[in-house]
């Protein structure tokens, strides 16, 4: 009778602990499909928010200053996707067509953002299929860096000492001069006049110490300072050529009026097309 008490108590005993282990697995499975339910929720939260943050501009109209933000926002999105590689997004492509622009000249096409000869900074007057596109090479990304990469090649020319005058606000006021810069450097017979002029302008911006009530200082000023002008005109006609893409109007639309933002077959944007407005002539529509 012993013998089957302890049989008895060992099987409810086992009969427990199997209920328990059921219980825990159940337990377990609904608890990780809880979390893998939360998972999917948060990963389709995530895709519809960063979707949304480009599909957003699908066929809006926006000016040059803010399409330096976009391209920002994809080179930051694209540097995302490289470092989150497991996630399964795709590096997104941007593109910005220039086919609408009326093409006077294969060399003088894109002149409106261009201020001096020789100085393709920012848009190549030779642009390869009328499109600026970050593939392949990643070639956008320099957009996001021009602005400081020219304040720094302000900051080392030797004839600028004062560091207040190293910043974005003097190369707009040097951009809105560049046409006197340069016609003083390709004048051959510079006056007093026009020497005194030009050591004043650039005392003025750059806080320099280049006039004189001597004539003859003030030549010798500029000519020592002649190179150092140079690289300043070509800083300031690179920097133009920012503010004219800045002031310049985008539309998110592909050709043919196609879909500005293209999305995969999973919902994830894959790529961006803008074209840049023209006029009824066919010139660059600036504000």
């Amino acid at each position: 009778m012993e013998n089957v008490t302890k049989a008895l108590l060992m099987a409810a005993g086992f009969l427990v602990a199997v209920i328990i282990l059921s219980l825990l697995v159940m337990g377990y499975s609904q608890i990780s499909r809880y979390y893998q339910e939360q998972s999917n929720t948060i990963d389709a939260e995530q895709m519809a928010e960063m979707t949304k943050k480009f599909t957003n501009y699908d066929g809006r109209e926006i000016r040059g200053n803010e399409m330096l933000s976009v391209i920002n926002m994809v080179v930051d999105y694209n540097n995302w996707v490289k470092e989150n590689s497991n996630q399964g997004y795709k590096e997104l492509v941007l593109n910005i067509s220039f086919k609408n622009v009326q093409s006077y000249s294969n060399t003088t096409k894109y002149d409106e953002f261009h201020i001096i000869d020789g100085i393709d900074y920012l848009i190549p007057k030779n642009l390869q299929n009328n499109c600026i596109t970050n593939k392949p090479n990643d070639k956008l990304k320099i957009f996001s860096t021009r602005v400081s990469e020219l304040v720094n090649s302000l900051s080392q020319n030797s004839l600028i000492t004062n560091n207040s005058v190293k910043v974005e606000g003097t190369l707009q006021t040097l951009s809105a001069n560049v046409h006197n810069i340069n016609d003083w450097l390709k004048k051959t017979d510079n006056t007093n006049n026009d020497n005194s002029k030009m050591a004043s302008l650039l005392d003025s911006i750059l806080k320099t110490n280049l006039n004189s009530d001597n004539p003859d200082d003030v030549k010798r000023n500029l000519n020592n300072a002649k190179n150092n002008i140079q690289d300043i005109r070509n800083i300031a006609a690179k920097y133009y050529e920012i503010m004219q893409f800045k002031r310049a109007y985008f539309k998110c639309e592909g050709d043919n009026g196609n879909t500005g933002v293209e999305l995969d077959n999973n919902g994830k944007v894959k790529t961006m097309n803008f074209i840049i407005k023209t006029n009824d002539s066919g010139a660059i529509k600036f504000n």
